[in-house]
């Protein structure tokens, strides 16, 4: 049969239409089966311990983590970027998006991440190298105010067998200074060292511990000098201590509060006791040297430079009593309220029988008659010989005689008689212990 050209161009689109029902229907030309997942990359990757560095990537490949010595595991969880793969996490199967649990040694413990695309033969390896530090320091942070002394402590990850020596530096010694090194002494993982923050400084020092090739480090924050006002100081009378934003600082009290300071009663002012030049000075006190901090410091009854008022000064032969000078005591002549020469008066040595006296105080023996001092009578107590007109104290009493012989007395006590005439002492005693183990026989003398 002869077509014509529209019949033959009929007949070309459909065998095109059959080829392609076929193709379609046997899923494709070659006859292999339906296309698989060829996707073997992660979309995510973390640690539970540690950063990654560089940050994650799909398309990178090595990553690494330091992390302290105290680390003993870290969790690692890896999510396929499709969800037909499979993974393993260091040789386990695992989930995707489900944390794994990596023990860590002290060093470089490298971690595979392998992951398997659903068409059996795509992989890809992602590895993560987590290095464990041989030393640590603990706290890794910690905050103190200026001046003060922090315990930083060095740990290893396990005890030692020997002393072990860690170095230790400052990143700053103007503001916290470290010893130079630690000792862990054998048998122990650990040893504690002090640092101490500057006064009057601030800033964020790092304390770094060195062993052999691996190192570990602190922050010590010097937050300032105070973290409450009691670390300022303690309170005067005119002001308070405050502390704000890590600064000390001063509060003045009211004006006119009661403060304190010697012989006197002062106020505050102006955030200082007595700051307003009133001090309001005790009896024969005064502020003669002007500075009101030690209050009023002469004692103008007695101070030969301000005697009675400030800067009136006294003779040099002459001392200051109750507020004015008089002569001393002790210069050969009768001056000053002296009653007789250097005795009586305010003078510490009494006036003789014979001396001149105002009053029965001016004399020794506390008689003073027509102003004279007058001895004491026979019978009269007594202190001394000089106080009795006859010359004699013995046993307490003005004595007729010196009583100086053994087994006499001159007191009614001692010997039965009155007080002033010297007696012997009755038989059978020895009150003054004279007969070295005898008695006394009545007479004036002790028994053979």
């Amino acid at each position: 049969m002869k077509l014509n050209k529209a019949g033959s161009l009929f007949v070309l689109c459909a065998a095109l239409f059959a080829l392609t029902l076929a193709s379609c229907s046997s899923g494709g030309g070659n006859g292999s089966g339906p296309v698989l997942d060829s996707n073997a990359r992660l979309s995510s990757l973390a640690l539970s311990v540690g950063t990654l560095t560089p940050p994650f990537s799909s398309t990178t490949m090595t990553y690494t983590s330091n992390v302290t010595v105290s680390t003993v595991s870290t969790g690692v969880t890896a999510s396929a970027a499709s969800g037909k793969a499979t993974m393993t996490i260091d040789g386990a199967a695992v989930v995707s998006g489900v944390a794994h649990t990596v023990d860590l040694s002290v060093g470089a413990n490298p971690i595979a991440i392998v992951v398997l695309a659903e068409d059996g033969t795509s992989t890809k390896t992602y590895t993560i190298t987590v290095t464990r530090s041989a030393v640590g320091l603990s706290p890794a942070s910690v905050d103190i105010l200026s001046g003060q002394t922090t315990t930083l402590t060095a740990v290893l990850s396990s005890a030692t067998s020997t002393d072990t020596v860690v170095t230790l530096t400052s990143s700053n010694t103007d503001t916290v200074t470290a010893p130079s090194l630690v000792t862990i002494p054998t048998g122990t993982n650990q040893a504690a060292f002090a640092v101490t923050s500057v006064l009057d400084s601030s800033g964020t020092v790092t304390i770094t511990a060195t062993l052999n090739t691996d190192s570990a480090t602190a922050l010590v924050h010097v937050l300032g000098a105070c973290f409450v006002p009691a670390d300022c100081g303690t309170d005067t009378e005119c002001q308070s201590r405050t502390c704000i934003t890590n600064a000390c600082g001063l509060s003045n009290v009211a004006d006119g509060t009661a403060c304190t300071l010697p012989n006197a009663s002062p106020t505050c002012f102006s955030g200082t006791c007595g700051g307003n030049g009133s001090l309001d000075c005790t009896t024969v006190y005064g502020n003669c040297d002007g500075d009101v901090t030690n209050g009023c410091e002469a004692n103008m009854a007695s101070d030969v430079n301000n005697c009675g008022a400030c800067a009136y000064v006294c003779a040099s032969s002459e001392v200051c009593v109750a507020a004015k000078c008089v002569a001393t005591c002790s210069d050969g002549l009768k001056d000053g309220d002296e009653t007789d020469v250097d005795c009586g008066g305010t003078c510490p040595t009494k006036c003789a029988t014979g001396k001149l006296c105002q009053s029965p105080a001016d004399c020794a023996s506390g008689v003073c008659a027509a102003n004279v001092c007058q001895p004491l009578t026979q019978g009269s107590a007594c202190s001394s010989g000089d106080q009795c007109g006859t010359g004699n104290c013995v046993d307490g009493f003005c004595c007729d005689t010196a009583c100086n012989s053994t087994c006499m007395a001159c007191s009614m006590v001692l010997s039965n008689s009155a007080n002033g005439t010297c007696s012997s002492i009755p038989a059978g005693q020895d009150p003054n212990s004279e007969c070295s183990g005898k008695w006394c026989n009545g007479a004036g003398a002790c028994n053979p």
